[in-house]
């Protein structure tokens, strides 16, 4: 069955969807949302635009059409913000969502140019700009955004993962490219007999600190920063979740870094993949068709990967026995284990 119906009138519709990102984008990146709380009653265009260091006219103007998403409401002239609103898109709330749609919003620059991308087969470079103060703050921004924004939707899927992953009987993981380690702190939170440690850049560590005190595991998970692909790893792991990484490599370092995951493995050890998976005839799913364009776009090889690619890397990696876990994920969203042969 064919999964969209196409008409004039649902290819306009895409303008709007790409608008609805934008405005929600913006009022997460000015603020707005963090304003009208910290208001309270009483809260007018004039006064968050006074707040928010931003333009009275221009901020009612973003405010009605976030009036009009229903994440901000409306009564005379003042504005107040729903539960969900106060829950998921005030940073100060534990629950802030608001990473992974800034995150998204500083992708945006490179999809507007994807034509061009498409033409000279070269990803998108962003104009850099010439204070080596406020290049560093932005980039600084844009990590930081992107980091919590991976905990962001991981948050989503680690405890169903927790439940669906078997790691009875396994003492120690290794989270490799782990981030700010929301998935070994969802996997140690599961099963008390388990230690973690997480692995990536240096600069995540910081972030790392945060989310492991949210799960309260912190005294079971370590940290080691470094370079996936060329630093020494830790060894002598019951398993290993590498969650996500893959399609940031070319083909050849994705398989250069399914073998070392590998070797970090006990024999018996499983290694667990996560990725954005394409079906093997490439027809779909679509989330994994458009990251492969988001991988065209911000890298200089990755890509989503085809099941029988992935599985075909475990395999060279001598990890045997290789098949899937059935799970609650997102279509196109898949985990691939197995275990290494002795």
């Amino acid at each position: 069955m064919p999964q969209f119906n196409w008409t004039p009138q649902t290819l306009f519709s895409l303008t709007h969807e790409t608008w609805k990102a934008s405005a929600v984008q913006a009022g997460l990146s000015l603020g707005l949302f963090g304003a009208i709380a910290a208001l309270g009653a009483g809260a007018t265009a004039a006064k968050v635009a006074q707040k928010a260091k931003t333009d009275p006219r221009a901020t009612a103007a973003l405010l009605t059409a976030l009036v009009a998403l229903e994440l901000v409401e409306r009564a005379g002239e003042t504005f107040s913000l729903p539960e969900f609103s106060l829950a998921y898109l005030v940073e100060e709330s534990p629950d802030y969502f608001g990473h992974i749609l800034l995150h998204t919003g500083h992708l945006a620059p490179a999809w507007a140019n994807l034509a061009q991308t498409v033409k000279s087969g070269k990803k998108h470079e962003p104009p850099v700009l010439a204070d080596a103060a406020a290049r560093e703050a932005w980039e600084k921004k844009r990590f930081r955004s992107f980091l919590m924004g991976m905990y962001n939707v991981a948050s989503l899927q680690a405890p169903l993962l927790a439940q669906a992953v078997d790691l009875a009987g396994a003492q120690s993981l290794l989270d490799l490219g782990g981030g700010p380690g929301t998935y070994a702190a969802a996997f140690c939170a599961a099963n008390p007999n388990l230690k973690a440690v997480v692995f990536d850049r240096p600069g995540s560590a910081e972030l790392a600190q945060e989310v492991l005190a949210k799960y309260q595991v912190a005294d079971r998970v370590s940290f080691v920063g470094g370079d996936f692909l060329e630093s020494p790893l830790p060894q002598g792991f019951d398993a290993v979740w590498l969650s996500q990484v893959l399609h940031g490599e070319s083909a050849a370092n994705a398989l250069k870094l399914v073998q070392r995951a590998a070797e970090t493995l006990k024999a018996g050890g499983k290694l667990f993949i996560q990725e954005f998976v394409l079906d093997d005839d490439r027809r779909g799913p679509l989330g994994p068709a458009l990251f492969a364009l988001n991988m065209l776009l911000q890298t200089d090889g990755g890509a989503a990967y085809a099941y029988g690619e992935i599985r075909e890397m475990m395999e060279k990696a001598n990890i045997a026995s290789v098949r899937e876990i059935s799970a609650p994920l997102p279509p196109g969203n898949r985990v691939l284990w197995g275990v290494r042969a002795a």
